[in-house]
């Protein structure tokens, strides 16, 4: 019988696409595999998708990905709640800002209530039943597929989209990294190290005494006689797993300089699946880009932006494409007066957004015509809702000189692969770190420090003059490129990610 591996995995994109891609590397690389991924069944179409592109280049009759469905997902949950987009999402940083949040901030790491979780844990169980994996890679905030593995004594390991710092849990990491959603700079200042220490103990209590996590360890505990995890890494750490490795999509040289990792931290690099070049995929976009270095405007498949924020961003692009004439003689770089901008521009949709209402933005008399009607009249800069091609196929084509978006690890990533430079713009708790952290290796900057989680035209505007048009644009370009030299000359994430659980897998059936 062909050994098994099966993805617990929420659905939201972050998540999911370092499972898939994983998958995708196993299809290929361990044809006598069986792969299986569990998840919320909105996301079949993917999970078929995926699979069907990796059979491409595999022997005949290879198998495909198995999917299987296992109760409410992620963000249904955390809307039961009766949390809006802006509670759940759009957060200021700051300990005071913070402190009051902390007990939303463990239940937003684990949204389940107890009727959901009980659901989502015996629709795993089931799936596990009828599987009998021999080994499980599971989604780090997945609680009820981690609680269900160790309930079945699966074998599993962590596949994580994280940082490293996630993965990181010396006592040392209290004053020495900036604490979730606190927004600090690192190195930290000295004069910060104890609120970010006094924060991170508060959301260490807040995780114990929360009361809807009190119910359900109690409920839970009563029915099928287990303690359920509910925050994976600090419940790991009170009841260790033998031998538990932690997979993540990160690569020291993209991350904060840590003294020594566990021998159990696995780092991958970016962990993402096979893109078509936007020759193939789009080449009309890739003819027009290739008119100037672009300026791609992106936040990602969640946040999606109202009308004033978006006359805001407006602005600071006309801004910045009013100085690009001057700094091109500046800086004698003569290809910055066809400076351009490709903005994808989500105004409202999915459920945590539903309330925005959608606004003109091509239409003469309209408040963003207003200010860049002649600029899109003269296909200088292009707003669209959609852009068909993969995002990484843009950032990746060579034509992209800044890449403006919301600071999540995707994002920054896809960023960073590609080699350009960045403006952040972060909204939420999980984006934060990911904004200073690209700060940190000096290929970007975070440009909504002061109005955070929204921005002004006057701020972004100053930083993306800054990091293309500024004394400094050529040193952030040179880190960027340095970077991503780095990254693509390493084997790719997924498939660092796919061998280390085909090792694993060897080892737990004995091969």
């Amino acid at each position: 019988m062909a050994p098994k591996i099966i993805f617990l995995v929420n659905p939201e994109f972050g998540q999911l696409n370092v499972h898939l891609s994983t998958a995708y590397a196993l299809l290929q690389v361990a044809p006598d595999v069986e792969v299986h991924l569990a998840s919320h069944r909105n996301i079949e179409k993917e999970v078929i998708s995926t699979s069907t592109l990796a059979l491409k280049n595999c022997p005949p009759g290879r198998a495909p990905i198995f999917f299987h469905h296992v109760g409410p997902s992620y963000q249904e949950c955390i809307e039961s709640k009766n949390h809006s987009g802006e509670q759940t999402l759009l957060t200021k940083p700051g300990f005071f800002e913070m402190w009051g949040r902390a007990n939303f901030m463990v239940e937003y790491a684990c949204p389940w209530n107890t009727e959901q979780y009980m659901e989502t844990y015996e629709a795993t169980v089931r799936v596990l039943d009828e599987v009998k994996p021999d080994l499980a890679a599971v989604d780090a905030i997945f609680c009820p597929g981690m609680t269900a593995v160790r309930a079945r004594k699966v074998k599993f390991h962590l596949l994580m989209p994280n940082s490293l710092k996630e993965a990181y849990y010396n006592l040392d990491a209290m004053w020495t990294y900036p604490g979730m959603a606190l927004g600090y700079s690192y190195p930290l200042a000295w004069h910060l190290i104890p609120a970010n220490i006094l924060y991170q103990l508060r959301l260490g209590y807040s995780a114990f005494t929360n009361p809807g996590f009190t119910a359900l360890r109690k409920s839970f505990q009563a029915k099928y006689g287990l303690r359920p995890v509910t925050l994976a890494p600090m419940d790991l750490g009170m009841d260790p797993e033998p031998g538990l490795k932690y997979i993540v999509a990160a690569a020291p040289e993209l991350d904060f300089p840590f003294p020594k990792l566990g021998d159990n931290v696995i780092t991958c690099g970016p962990i993402m699946k096979p893109f078509a070049p936007l020759k193939k995929s789009d080449p009309a976009l890739l003819s027009w880009l290739a008119r100037g270095p672009t300026i791609f405007i992106n936040f990602g498949s969640h946040r999606a932006v109202y009308e004033d924020l978006a006359v805001e961003l407006a602005t600071a692009v006309r801004l910045v494409l009013a100085s690009a004439a001057d700094a091109a003689v500046r800086l004698g770089k003569p290809e910055l007066a066809r400076l351009q901008v490709l903005w994808k521009l989500k105004q409202t949709g999915g459920n945590w957004f539903r309330h925005y209402k959608k606004y003109p933005v091509k239409e003469p008399g309209s408040r963003i015509h207003g200010i860049l009607g002649a600029e899109m009249d003269a296909d200088r800069v292009r707003v669209l809702d959609w852009v068909d091609a993969e995002p990484i196929s843009v950032v990746d084509s060579g034509h992209i000189t800044c890449f403006v978006h919301h600071a999540g690890a995707t994002s920054a990533l896809e960023g960073l692969y590609a080699g350009v430079r960045h403006v952040a713009l972060p909204g939420w708790a999980d984006c934060y770190d990911w904004a200073t952290r690209l700060e940190y290796l000096g290929v970007g900057v975070w440009a909504s420090r002061k109005a955070c989680p929204n921005w002004t035209a006057e701020e972004l505007g100053e930083a993306m003059k800054k990091v293309i048009l500024g004394a400094e644009a050529g040193a952030f370009q040179r880190k960027a490129d340095e970077l991503s030299e780095a990254v693509k000359k390493s084997e790719s994430g997924r498939v660092v990610a796919a061998k280390t659980l085909l090792s694993e897998l060897d080892l737990a059936v004995g091969r």
